[in-house]
């Protein structure tokens, strides 16, 4: 990805690139799914382009709300070119001071407690709006930490991944 964004500086064209170099290299039936976003930071405008990854999740402290940035796209290296690049989609999403983006894996999702019931994606983002007034770093142990209270003593079956944005002005930074 960092090769093919030096190239262009479209999500979306860095997408179709990517998959063109999978397409001929991946194993039949094996896939990759990515999320590509781009910040402008003096703006606060987030350019994405979703390829069959989980929604990332984008938490606005001053409405309230958390709202799922899906687009269009299918998974990485399954779809010949013609049709990969009809269906992928590059899209904005304005970032708000103290707003906060989360990138995802599936294994935060699906992890399991004892009685089978996932941490699900409204969990997630019930979670990520309640944290959003701590720091970029708090958020995230706390997240993990939230996830690993819901599996209790089960295995994890999956990644517990996730990166997380939180934008602050200058006079909030400390490091």
């Amino acid at each position: 990805f960092s090769v093919r964004g030096k190239e262009n500086p479209s999500p979306a064209a860095v997408m179709a690139a990517v998959n063109a170099d999978l397409i001929n290299d991946i194993p039949p039936g094996k896939f990759v799914t990515a999320f590509y976003v781009i910040l402008d930071p003096l703006l606060g405008v987030l350019t994405c382009a979703r390829a069959g990854h989980n929604p990332a999740l984008l938490a606005d402290p001053t409405t309230g709300g958390v709202q799922k940035l899906e687009g269009q796209g299918l998974v990485l290296g399954l779809a010949k070119p013609e049709m990969f690049n009809k269906r992928i989609s590059e899209f904005q999403a304005p970032l708000p001071m103290g707003g906060v983006f989360l990138l995802y894996t599936d294994g935060i999702v699906e992890a399991q407690d004892e009685y089978h019931q996932q941490y699900d994606e409204d969990t997630l983002s019930s979670q990520l709006l309640q944290l959003s007034s701590q720091p970029a770093k708090a958020m995230a142990d706390a997240l993990i930490a939230g996830v690993r209270k819901h599996i209790g003593n089960m295995t994890v079956e999956d990644d517990l991944t996730l990166v997380l944005l939180k934008r602050v002005g200058l006079d909030n930074y400390n490091g």
